[in-house]
């Protein structure tokens, strides 16, 4: 049977008097009397029955109970002994007298230091003193501890100059500037030397260390408010309790970035790329972390949606290959509600629809107030001290900590290997070992409430796909739908333009991970359609900022020869490879992470049409080289 009420040093109340517990085995509990070298051994049954009787008081770990039943605070923990040394010789003298006196006091205090073991027991008139100031202070344990009377010269200083001091703390010291100790004694001495000019007084002036020991007098809230702004304050002094109150899985999940503190190198060239972002997602409940998403891609639109996608799907495929992997990750699920803070790409309108069509709750957390999601904060940076820290390579978590470190000559680790260690310390050290406010491990607190309280998932991966794609409009014509400069067509597309009309506009979505096929809305049927890229080999596992790069360097391609080619996309996407084969080269590290962000470009063998600039002294026009073309109406748009 586990008994959970009684701790080792636990401090208690039993008939009267003060004991703390000594130890605890299967049966019994020992309890050691304050200020006593005696000991009460009670059976562990009978002390948890006295216990729920009321015989037997928990009490603070700083407070103690007097005879008259009153609770007093002990101020010193260094003094608790000397202080319950003293109670002890002042209780018995007031059992037996009924107020302080001088004589007849020998005895007593013979039997008190017999009792209490004491090799140094006090005077008769040390004990009177004792006592004497045990009644004025009303029986307050704190006037039995020795306290320092104080330099007469500090008191008298704070008497004569008070008004002046606080005049020039509050000009010089309180102030958003910040101004140090030293300007606030030059300033005081200044100020004393022109006051005595003037009243024809003189006024000693203070000690540095006096002025010093006057300002660590001062309130350390108002200092703090005063100095750093009303918003550190109350941040610095905030009440810290458990949070939010949940009751079940998934009823609450924080999401975070952070940039873990390591450099990681590039698999293929063996340079430093720079520190990955991670983003994680946190179940408040259970503090099961959801989604552990690591790259290069920086706090945006793109990385929340995909640490989502990685949160509600199992995560059995992303942690197969991992080696020595042992434990189980059972996390999934679509949250009740998503809390975050006010970065822009929690305010997108994008995943505010997702969270719409997933009947996700979003939540803000106020301005300049992360604590509203510390758990997530607290677990990123448990993360970053047990893992991104202890590896070579890694930047600390502040310049001090760093030194004369050089992490980008002593980075070891790929981005690959940093992720199956974070996954390997996710799976078998983090949800294996006991939560301290959950009491047991956030695998087992998961296991046994998600049966409670079962996880939604989405009815299929495909229209999860489809709900996570970006949106956008587009008009139709016979060529098909242009987005990106490639061309989206079907027959299904077709039957549209036929219901709808040849320019009709309409709703597409695409997924930035994969643009080989769009989705176009069929408002009618209220259904959307699936349309491929009529370029297949072109398209396939391309991603949306690989063709926006694509286009970049077909741009500045076009700034550099004055005709285009019929394969001027290819040709841009092999120009675009080869570069990013040369900034993963770079010396620059920021080019290198760009590189690494972009991702590999599939690329193929092309016969390109070779640039051929024009010759000026040619004929304008040659009317057999003039290729066919169509001519739009005035309100025809092009819509790519």
């Amino acid at each position: 049977m586990k008994h959970a009420y009684f701790n080792i040093g636990q401090h208690l109340i039993f008939n009267n008097i003060y004991y703390q517990i000594f130890s605890i085995s299967h049966e019994e509990i020992i309890l050691k009397e304050a200020g006593s070298p005696q000991e009460l051994k009670l059976a562990l049954n009978e002390a948890e029955r006295l216990l729920r009787l009321g015989t037997i008081k928990f009490i603070e770990e700083n407070l103690i109970l007097t005879d008259e039943g009153r609770v007093f605070s002990l101020i010193s923990e260094s003094q608790r002994e000397e202080v319950l040394r003293r109670y002890e010789y002042v209780k018995a003298a007031q059992k037996e007298y009924p107020w302080p006196q001088r004589v007849g006091l020998e005895e007593l205090i013979v039997r008190v230091a017999n009792n209490i073991d004491d090799c140094s027991p006090p005077s008769s008139l040390t004990l009177y003193r004792w006592w004497k100031k045990w009644e004025e202070s009303g029986h307050q344990l704190n006037s039995l501890e020795n306290k320092p009377d104080g330099k007469k010269g500090y008191r008298k200083y704070k008497e004569t100059i008070g008004d002046i001091f606080y005049e020039v703390v509050n000009e010089i010291y309180l102030t958003k500037e910040r101004q140090s100790k030293q300007e606030v004694y030059f300033s005081l001495i200044s100020r004393i030397k022109h006051y005595n000019h003037v009243m024809k007084t003189a006024i000693e002036s203070p000690s540095r260390a006096t002025v010093y020991r006057m300002i660590g007098e001062l309130d350390d809230y108002t200092v703090m408010a005063e100095r750093h702004g009303i918003k550190a304050a109350n941040k610095y002094y905030r009440i810290s309790g458990k949070g939010v109150r949940t009751t079940y899985p998934l009823e609450r999940v924080e999401i975070d970035h952070t940039p873990l503190d390591v450099m990681v190198l590039d698999e293929r060239t063996g340079l430093v790329i720079g520190r990955p972002y991670l983003t994680c997602l946190l179940d408040s409940h259970t503090r099961m972390p959801l989604a552990v998403s690591i790259g290069f891609e920086p706090p945006s639109e793109l990385s929340v949606v995909r640490a989502l996608k990685q949160a509600i799907w199992g995560k059995d495929d992303l942690i197969k290959n991992v080696p020595d992997i042992k434990g189980a990750w059972p996390a999934f699920g679509i949250p009740a509600l998503l809390v975050c803070d006010n970065g822009l790409e929690f305010h997108s309108a994008h995943l505010r629809r997702i969270c719409g069509e997933l009947n996700i709750e979003l939540m803000f957390c106020p301005k300049h107030e992360p604590n509203y999601k510390g758990r997530v904060e607290r677990f990123l940076g448990t993360l970053n001290g047990q893992v991104s820290q202890r590896i070579r390579g890694t930047t600390f978590s502040n310049i001090r900590e760093r030194g004369d470190y050089n992490s980008i000559s002593e980075a070891t680790i790929t981005l690959l290997e940093l992720q199956n260690i974070i996954y390997f310390w996710i799976v078998d050290i983090y949800l294996q070992t006991v939560h301290g406010t959950l009491g047991t491990t956030p695998y087992q607190q998961w296991i046994k409430d998600i049966q409670r309280v079962p996880a939604i998932l989405p009815k299929d991966r495909d229209q999860f796909n489809l709900i996570c794609a970006k949106q956008y409009d587009r008009s139709m014509s016979h060529e098909g739908i242009h987005f990106k400069r490639l061309t989206y067509n079907s027959e299904s597309l077709r039957m549209l333009r036929i219901l709808y009309g040849n320019r009709a506009k309409v709703q597409i979505r695409v997924d930035p991970e994969n643009i080989e096929k769009i989705w176009v809305y069929d408002q009618g049927n209220d259904v959307f359609i699936e349309v491929p890229c009529t370029d297949e080999e072109y398209a396939k596992n391309l991603t949306l900022l690989q063709q926006e790069m694509v286009l970049k360097e077909r741009l500045e391609q076009q700034k550099i020869v004055e005709e285009e080619t019929v394969n001027s996309l290819r040709e841009a996407k092999t120009k675009l490879n080869e570069k990013l084969k040369r900034l993963s080269s770079s010396k620059g590290i920021k080019k290198r992470s760009q590189a690494v962000r972009i991702g590999d470009i599939n690329t193929f063998n092309i016969e390109a049409v070779p640039l051929k600039k024009i010759n000026k002294k040619s004929p304008r026009f040659l009317l057999d080289k003039i290729p066919d073309f169509k001519v739009l109406g005035d309100k025809e748009e092009d819509n790519e």
